[in-house]
């Protein structure tokens, strides 16, 4: 498990923050743990310039949103072996791929691959199982990006809007986003009347949008549905 603290240095000004990395051990408690420095651990001041920087994206982070809503803020990676991404790769790929197809395929028994793919579902790496629909064949050929402006950044401004967008069904995908927007949108509409549809009866109607911005995709290049596995 890693780790960052911030340590104060009494030979600098104490708004200078000086950045400690360190390790814990995989398995260690981290309950009540107090951090221990190594000693080939890098210290490293951001100086006047990484200060700006600093002040800059700290500007824009407490503007938008808190600690728990950044995903990579508070979450390491999981250590995967070579077995891991292995049964990974070949579960993404044919997830309804039977236990002893996938052991002979990853060179384990089939009691040791189906602890590891047990194990992989208890840490959350593996989230679920799902079907994969064409969008097209189900009629909804056409994939629309909206940008969304809110007319304030509060926390509970945001909750309100989250809450909302989540009751839309053509809204296939929703981020937080840092820069001109406050939230892109993928939506999922049969044609263009459908859109305008959605964009009355919803996009407009969601709690402080003072702009929704569209922009239609001419055609799909590419669109995995399996992440890389490293």
């Amino acid at each position: 498990m890693a780790g960052r603290g911030e340590l104060a240095d009494s030979g600098r000004n104490q708004t200078d923050p000086v950045f400690v990395d360190f390790d814990l051990a995989r398995n260690a408690d981290t309950h009540d743990w107090t951090p221990k420095v190594n000693a080939s651990a890098k210290i490293r001041s951001p100086g006047a310039a990484g200060a700006c920087e600093l002040a800059a994206a700290k500007a824009g982070y407490d503007r938008i949103c808190d600690n728990d809503a950044v995903p990579w803020q508070n979450h390491a990676p999981m250590e995967l072996d070579r077995y891991d991404r292995a049964i990974l790769r070949l579960l993404q790929q044919d997830a309804r791929i039977t236990n002893a197809r996938l052991a002979s395929e990853v060179s384990l028994s089939e009691s040791a691959c189906l602890r590891r793919v047990r194990a992989l579902e208890e840490s959350g790496l593996i989230e679920g199982y799902t079907t994969l629909i064409n969008q097209q064949k189900a009629g909804y050929p056409v994939n629309v990006f909206v940008s969304i402006t809110l007319d304030r950044q509060s926390q509970s401004g945001l909750t309100a809007f989250e809450t909302a967008v989540r009751k839309i069904p053509e809204v296939m995908e929703c981020y937080l986003m840092t820069g001109e927007h406050d939230y892109l949108l993928r939506l999922v509409v049969a044609d263009l009347a459908d859109f305008e549809r959605v964009h009355s009866q919803h996009l407009t109607r969601l709690p402080s949008v003072v702009s929704v911005q569209s922009s239609f995709a001419m055609r799909t290049v590419t669109r995995a549905a399996a992440l890389p596995v490293r």
